[in-house]
């Protein structure tokens, strides 16, 4: 069992070491981003098309995966953040929905089951 100034020590230790890889990321991020931290430290970072790549969702498959839920226009914008208006518009086609809203409704696409569920849809 540790003593209690030994689990102190460790503490100041464990918090010096945070401390240090903070000023280690300030101070490569400053001298050239993210690529230099990964040269520099070995550090993997994906590249960009990796971390932005998001399904592309078309206007049947945004009405599928509301109709999927059985909910209204509304209710489903509610579900996504977005206005009833953003919904009827990647439903008529005139504008993509938000990236975010396209990473939702592919997982609403994949398992609607689990999204009826988990946003509790299936009371009656």
């Amino acid at each position: 069992m540790a003593t209690k100034s030994a689990r102190a020590r460790e503490a100041k230790k464990i918090e010096a070491d945070f401390i240090a890889g903070l000023k280690v990321l300030s101070a490569t991020v400053k001298a050239g981003g993210l690529k230099a931290l990964k040269e520099k430290h070995g550090i993997p970072i994906p590249p960009a098309k990796v971390i932005h790549e998001l399904p592309v969702v078309t206007k049947k498959e945004a009405v599928e995966a509301r109709q999927a839920l059985g909910v209204s226009q509304a209710v489903f914008a509610r579900i996504l953040g977005a206005s009833p208006q953003a919904v009827r518009a990647w439903e008529q086609g005139t504008k993509p929905p938000s990236g975010m809203a396209r990473r939702l409704i592919g997982e609403i696409r994949h398992d609607p089951a689990y999204w009826r569920k988990r946003f509790a849809l299936d009371v009656v």
